[in-house]
């Protein structure tokens, strides 16, 4: 479907659904994955701003994204006694916590630990933030995701009207078993696949 629409294929939500969602199928021994795909038809072109180890695999993934991007290095950090914009999706039935960043404050630690603790508690199997990039203290937000165990799922254009990354945390389940058909979204898991190694 992707190809029929011409969408570029930018993240991967591994774990997204459930294998119970298609017991009727019967075509799923564990959680199933969704490649994102998107079609840009009208965007103005801004700095992204990401820490530096994720900058050549951002370039490589937005590198078919019409108009290209600037992805600018920043280890800047919010500004002290800030609060951060977000907001809070549960999906039970797939149990998965959607938090989309629209800005990082100095709180972002202690409040995405409260947030993961809290839904980890109501059953949370899968965690996804969504972190707007158009600010330099993303990185902030991004590295202390990072040190959770979080990992780069892809970007997301346009997600905040400028771009996201999605960082994804699996509380239970593997990424075996994941299936890809084109060149890029192999090597999208590929490089998914050794950052999580890397935080084993």
């Amino acid at each position: 479907m992707g190809q029929t629409y011409e969408l570029r294929e930018t993240a991967i939500e591994i774990g997204l659904m459930p294998a119970s969602a298609y017991d009727v199928e019967k075509s799923a021994q564990g959680r199933v994955s969704c490649i994102m795909g998107f079609k840009i038809l009208t965007q103005k072109t801004e700095s992204q701003y990401l820490p530096e180890k994720y900058i050549a695999r951002a370039k490589e993934i937005m590198a078919d994204i019409v108009p290209a991007r600037k992805f600018v290095i920043s280890d800047e950090k919010p500004q002290k006694n800030t609060k951060t914009g977000a907001s809070v999706k549960y999906f039970g039935f797939a149990q998965v916590l959607r938090v989309n960043v629209n800005s990082t404050g100095s709180d972002f630690r202690s409040s995405a630990n409260r947030i993961e603790k809290r839904y980890a508690a109501k059953g949370a199997e899968v965690i996804q933030f969504f972190v707007n990039l158009s600010e330099p203290s993303a990185s902030y937000a991004i590295n202390c995701l990072k040190a959770k165990g979080y990992y780069m799922a892809g970007i997301v254009p346009c997600w905040f009207g400028s771009d996201g990354i999605l960082m994804i945390k699996q509380l239970r389940g593997t990424i075996s078993g994941i299936l890809t058909y084109t060149d890029k979204s192999k090597k999208m898991l590929a490089d998914i696949k050794d950052e999580k190694l890397e935080l084993n």
